[in-house]
């Protein structure tokens, strides 16, 4: 980001770790949010396998909060009125409804590899402006995992999506309620 923004004060603080329920740094991260004209809460995903990480082959969830204590961070950093842009950083949809209407934006990055850095900086500099359509529904509340995420693309503004759990749909996702034509009954 300090590249980014050559000319602006880019201060950091750790918060919370994905996995360990460890506090220690949270108020830091509450602190420097506070000071700053904006605040970035990067959360989201230690990718990792069977265990290791919160998103990887064998690293199922019960429900699609954020890991750990990220959802406290968020709600901590958020309850100091300073203007927020929620950055996640997964593999997968989490259920962000609790927080997306009280950020300036809310930016996802699947999984982004090695020049995700980079390129996650330039979007939110504004020196990039990406466009295309999110293939997945990002719930906005918690809902048993793995649940369905893919749907299908139409145009139109975000809205609730007429699911069982709430999910919110841009305008590449919503529910189709007919069976695909390459799906056979007998």
């Amino acid at each position: 980001m300090a590249a980014e923004l050559p000319s602006s004060l880019v201060v950091t603080a750790p918060g919370v770790p994905f996995l360990a329920e460890d506090r220690s740094q949270l108020e830091a991260a509450v602190e420097a949010a506070r000071k700053a004209d904006l605040a970035v809460i990067a959360v989201g995903d230690l990718a990792g396998m069977f265990g290791t990480g919160t998103s990887g082959e064998g690293c199922d969830c019960e429900d699609l909060s954020l890991p750990g204590l990220q959802g406290e961070l968020v709600e901590a950093v958020l309850a100091t009125g300073t203007p927020t842009v929620l950055l996640l950083v997964s593999g997968r949809p989490y259920a962000l409804g609790a927080y997306a209407s009280r950020c300036r934006a809310v930016v996802a990055a699947f999984m982004p590899g090695v020049e995700g850095a980079a390129a996650i900086a330039g979007v939110l500099s504004g020196r990039l402006n990406p466009s295309g359509h999110l293939p997945v529904a990002i719930r906005t509340a918690q809902a048993v995992s793995p649940a369905r995420t893919s749907q299908r693309r139409s145009a139109g503004s975000p809205r609730a999506c007429p699911t069982s759990t709430r999910a919110l749909c841009f305008p590449s996702a919503t529910v189709s309620r007919t069976r695909p034509s390459h799906v056979r009954t007998s």
